[in-house]
């Protein structure tokens, strides 16, 4: 990540663990094989029609100049819950939750249909970003990272 950076897909950097007991959290090892890369396992970010507890983790390392203000957007409207957890060695800085079943949903303005998670990065940092999703139905997880300067701009000519 760079200051010239302004969007990051991050789907294919993504690795994924199944939490068919929807209990697991960062602090406790993966159970099974752990976190694997999608590797054709699923169709990139579409994981069909199920209900799941699903986590995603990837590392973001922003250099020397790749701090500041970001957006963690996932680009779908409909998932029940969705939790994103930054980690600094270890040690949890930052928490965000959304979705339509998410705890105060009912009463929440939403700036925009997708689910937009605010980062605040230092610079010369390596985060770990770990992200749940617990939905029923279609399961598709598009996830990317914009500045937000760069988002609200493209999102004007969508």
């Amino acid at each position: 990540m760079t200051s010239q950076v302004d969007a990051l897909s991050l789907t294919d950097r993504l690795e994924f663990l199944v939490d068919g007991a929807g209990d697991w959290q960062p602090t406790k090892p993966p159970p099974g094989a752990g976190f694997t890369p999608l590797n054709g396992r699923w169709n990139r970010d579409n994981f069909g029609t199920r209900e799941a507890h699903m986590w995603s983790r990837t590392t973001l390392n922003t250099g020397d100049t790749g701090g500041g203000d970001w957006l963690w957007v996932v680009a779908n409207p409909h998932l029940d819950r969705v939790d994103v957890l930054v980690l600094l060695d270890g040690q949890t800085v930052a928490r965000w939750s959304g979705g339509n079943a998410s705890p105060g949903r009912a009463d929440a303005v939403r700036v925009h249909p997708f689910l937009l998670s605010q980062l605040a990065l230092k610079a010369g940092t390596e985060y770990t970003v770990y992200m749940h999703v617990h939905s029923r139905g279609v399961f598709y997880v598009p996830v990317s990272l914009w500045r937000p300067r760069a988002f609200w701009q493209a999102d004007q000519v969508r």
